[in-house]
Formats: C-alpha cells, sequence, structure tokens
C-alpha cells in the first residue's frame, strides 16, 4: 500500500514532466504547443515592432493564438495573422501598448477578448464573416477603436464587441468630373474627388474613349493646347484595396459660345440642346439652332444683302437686328434704342444692351 503515494507521485512527475517538454517547443521568436493536426502560439520571445506569425510550424498549420500569447508586449507596433488561424485566445494581446492597427483573416471565427489595454489600437481589420466573441469578454477596454469589415461579409451590424463598425469598400465620388467646352488651343483641366471609408491609399486612371492614357494616375488631368484629336469622353478609375468607382465627362470643342458662357447657362438651368448619353446635339448640328459660320452668314444673306446702296444719294445702309435666346432653340427680337448704339474713335460701331429675360445667347443677323 504505501507503494500507491510513490506510484501517484511518479504520475504527477511524469504529467509535469510532459506539460513542461511541450511547452519548451519554440520556433524562431515564437513558443508553441503542437498536437498531430495543428499548432497553437504560447508566446512570443522577440523584440516585437512589425511582427508576421507564421502560418505552419513544423510542416502543421498554425491554427490557434493561445491566451495571453502575446500578453504586455508593449514593443509590438502592428501583427500579421496567417488565414490559418480561426481562435484568437482570451487576452492574446493583452497590454500590446505599442499596437496601433491589426488586420484578422477571414479565416478567424472565434475571438474572446483579446485587446484590452491596446491604448494606441485605432483599428482592428476583419476580413469575413463576424466571428463569434464570447459576450462576457469585452473586446478592447476603451471605445475609441473603430472595427472595420468588408461590405458584403455576414452578419455585421453597427457595432461588434461594443465598438462601432465601419463596411469596407470602394471610395466613393465626393465632386464627380464636369463636362468641359473649350476652344483649340486652350488648357483644360479634369478634377475629380474621392474619399475611401479608411486611410487607405487611392489610386487613379484616366482614359479616353476606353483607352488609358499612359502617364495619367493623379486625382487631375491638365490637356494643354488642345488640338480636334483631344475631344472626346474621359473616365478616371478611383480604387482603393476593396474596389473602384468610375466618374466620366466629356470634352467638345465650341462652335457657338465660350466655355463661360456654357457654365453661366448650366446653372441657370438651360439645356442647351444637350441631349441624354452625354452627346451634344448643338455642337454636332448648329445650323438646326440658327447658329452658322461667317460664309454660312455670307451665303444667306445674298437676297437680304447686310449692306445696301440709294441709287439717289449713293448712300450705304447697313441694316442688322438682334435677337435673344435662352436656350438656343428659340429666338426673339431684342430691339434697340438710338441711344444703345454709338461710333467710337475708331469709328467703329458699338452696341450696348442689357440681358433681359436670363438671356444667355444673343445673334446679330441682316434683316
Amino acid at each position: 500500500m504505501k507503494t500507491f503515494p510513490l506510484l501517484c507521485a511518479a504520475i504527477a512527475f511524469f504529467f509535469a514532466a510532459a506539460i513542461s517538454s511541450v511547452q519548451a517547443l519554440t520556433s524562431g521568436d515564437f513558443t508553441y504547443t503542437a498536437t498531430a493536426t495543428e499548432v497553437t502560439i504560447t508566446g512570443y520571445t522577440g523584440i516585437g515592432g512589425a511582427v508576421t506569425i507564421p502560418s505552419t510550424i513544423a510542416s502543421l498549420p498554425v491554427k490557434i493564438i493561445g491566451n495571453a500569447a502575446f500578453y504586455g508586449k508593449i514593443s509590438l507596433t502592428s501583427v500579421t495573422i496567417p488565414d490559418s488561424i480561426n481562435t484568437i485566445g482570451s487576452n492574446a494581446f493583452f497590454d500590446c501598448s505599442g499596437l496601433t492597427s491589426l488586420t484578422i483573416p477571414n479565416s478567424v471565427n472565434r475571438i474572446t477578448g483579446s485587446f484590452g489595454g491596446c491604448s494606441k489600437l485605432s483599428s482592428i481589420y476583419i476580413k469575413g464573416d463576424v466571428p463569434y466573441l464570447d459576450s462576457s469578454m469585452a473586446l478592447v477596454t476603451q471605445s475609441k477603436t473603430k472595427v472595420f469589415y468588408e461590405d458584403g461579409t455576414l452578419g455585421w451590424g453597427p457595432s461588434f464587441g461594443g465598438l462601432n463598425t465601419v463596411a469596407l469598400g470602394p471610395p466613393t465620388i465626393i465632386l464627380p468630373l464636369s463636362s468641359i467646352v473649350a476652344n483649340a488651343g486652350e488648357t483644360v483641366i479634369f478634377n475629380v474627388s474621392a474619399k475611401s471609408p479608411v486611410p487607405a491609399t487611392l489610386t487613379y486612371q484616366w482614359q479616353r474613349n476606353g483607352v488609358v492614357i499612359a502617364g495619367a494616375d493623379n486625382a487631375s488631368l491638365t490637356l494643354s493646347n488642345l488640338q480636334q484629336v483631344n475631344t472626346g469622353s474621359y473616365t478616371v478609375v478611383v480604387s482603393n484595396d476593396y474596389g473602384s468607382v468610375t466618374s466620366a465627362a466629356t470634352l467638345t470643342f465650341s462652335l457657338a459660345y465660350t466655355q463661360a458662357q456654357y457654365e453661366t447657362a448650366i446653372q441657370l438651368g438651360y439645356d442647351l440642346g444637350m441631349q441624354s448619353g452625354g452627346g451634344s446635339d448643338v455642337l454636332t448640328n448648329p445650323n438646326s439652332y440658327d447658329l452658322y459660320t461667317l460664309d454660312q452668314v455670307q451665303a444667306l444673306n445674298v437676297g437680304t444683302p447686310l449692306l445696301t446702296r440709294d441709287a439717289v444719294s449713293k448712300k450705304f445702309k447697313l441694316t442688322v437686328k438682334a435677337k435673344k435666346s435662352t436656350d438656343l432653340v428659340n429666338f426673339s427680337d431684342m430691339p434697340f434704342s438710338a441711344g444703345d448704339a454709338v461710333i467710337n474713335g475708331n469709328g467703329e460701331m458699338e452696341f450696348q444692351f442689357a440681358s433681359p429675360d436670363n438671356a444667355a445667347f444673343f445673334r446679330i443677323e441682316s434683316h
């Protein structure tokens, strides 16, 4: 009977020795335990900074970051967790006060109060569906941390573990491109303004008529010394790590009015003959809006010339008439008074008039 305590002591010693030998396993800066199928990270002995947890140790997948595995490692600044991990244990990163952000892969399905005391932790990125969180333990011990999740993953609400959540998605266009009407030789600038739901780098790629413009990868696109070849449809694709968004506009040459007139008319609500789909009927069919080139004006006035000569007095008579329009479709008479016309010092006739009826477009023609 006296051998029983000795046997128990021997068993206890053997068990303790087994535990000690399991805990003594190391791989690089990590201590771990292993079963026949998986590895659990139990500790970290490195100098900190940016740390990457291995996905395999001893040819086995690393599945678990164990309880208090990185407890008090204040020198940690960031941790890359492999997509082999499915569980982050209790207090795994407790009091890692230098940790500022953490990305959790979509393989993780269980978190148990892992980030208490992480005073600088401003964001936790969780890439998969909402993981199980032990309701008896807070995710972190401060409220300023935000939890970011990918748009389209499941189970998310406005908060997680008592923290506000933000959906990660493509950028949002704040100020879209505006179409531009310009003249040959001018310089124009397309600008787009976008934001990302998280502080992430935005990339830009400009295209003309669906063809990528080499080197055009900023938030603005400058086109100098415009030529007809520059006209067309311009798009910019704004991207981040979670998707992209596109803004489009057109560049056309002015045949009837200046850019300033165009912008003023748009602000006042005039349609300028613009058609759906981004085309401009007034630019492709100006004659249908009674807009003509100088040669066309001369041709139109063969029967009613601008200049006539009295056969008796031999004096020349110049007859012109002004018309006004608010939509480039309907023109009405705009009479001048005698005081509106003067002869300047260069012998040139000047007409002065206000813009009545919010008219933005004017035409001088023979009568």
